[in-house]
C-alpha cells in the first residue's frame, strides 16, 4: 500500500516545513540518546533520518511498502521480515496512521518483537493545544505544549491519506496508551513537537525482564 504520492511527495519543497525539521530533531534526537548500534527505520521518507543516523556510525536499515521510495526492504511494518530482537532500536514516525486502526495493535506487536530494547514512534495528534514560550534571563528558556484531551478537535478530518489521528473519534490518547501498555511497552516519554504540536512522540521500552 503507497501513501501520499511517494517520492514526489517526500521529495518536494512544500513537505519539509520549517516545523517539520523540528520534527526531524527531535526523532534524531531520542534516537541518539538511546546510543543505539543498529537501527531499523519503518518509513523511508526522504531518507534524511537514515543518512543522519548512518552519518553518525549507526546502522540502519529502512523499510518501507512503497518500492519508489528506494528502502533497503520492501516490507509491511504488520509483518516485518525480521528475527526477534534484531535491533536496538526501531523508529516508526508518522507512519502507523496510513493503516486502519484496527491494525496498529498488530503494528505494535511486530515493533515489539524485532527490537531488543526500545522503540521511538511519532502519530498525528489533533487535540486542542497551546504553546507556552518563556525565557528567563540567568535561567533559561522554558518550551512546552500543553495539550487539552477533554477538548478534541474531532470535527476534523484526519490528514491526507490519513486513516486515523490521536484525538478524532475512534482513536484517543487513552486508546493509544492501552493498546501500547496491551503490547508490553513502558511510556518512558511522550510529548508533543513545539515546532510542530500535530506531532506526537512516544519514546517506549521493552517491559519485562
Amino acid at each position: 500500500m503507497k501513501t501520499d504520492a511517494g517520492r514526489e511527495h517526500y521529495l518536494s519543497d512544500s513537505y519539509d516545513t520549517e516545523g517539520r525539521f523540528g520534527s526531524y530533531w527531535h526523532q534524531l534526537n531520542e534516537i541518539m540518546r538511546l546510543r543505539p548500534g543498529k537501527v531499523l527505520e519503518i518509513g523511508k521518507g526522504n531518507g534524511l533520518i537514515c543518512w543522519y543516523l548512518g552519518s553518525r556510525g549507526v546502522e540502519t536499515i529502512t523499510i518501507d511498502c512503497d518500492e519508489d521510495l528506494c528502502p533497503d526492504m520492501i516490507g509491511d511494518v504488520r509483518d516485518l521480515p525480521f528475527p526477534d530482537g534484531s535491533f536496538d532500536v526501531v523508529s516508526c514516525c508518522q507512519v502507523l496512521e496510513h493503516l486502519p486502526y484496527t491494525d496498529f495493535p498488530r503494528a505494535l506487536n511486530e515493533i515489539f518483537r524485532v527490537t531488543r530494547s526500545h522503540a521511538v514512534m511519532s502519530l498525528p495528534d489533533r487535540y486542542s493545544y497551546y504553546r507556552v514560550f518563556l525565557q528567563v534571563p540567568r535561567i533559561g528558556v522554558y518550551r512546552k505544549v500543553i495539550s487539552f484531551p477533554k477538548v478534541a478537535r474531532r470535527y476534523r478530518q484526519a490528514g491526507v491519506s490519513h486513516l486515523w489521528e490521536i484525538g478524532l473519534a475512534g482513536s484517543s490518547l487513552r486508546d493509544i496508551y492501552r493498546d501500547i501498555a496491551e503490547a508490553d511497552f513502558k511510556i518512558n516519554n511522550t510529548f508533543r513537537v513545539f515546532e510542530h504540536p500535530c506531532h506526537r512522540f512516544f519514546v517506549l521500552k521493552k517491559s519485562g525482564p
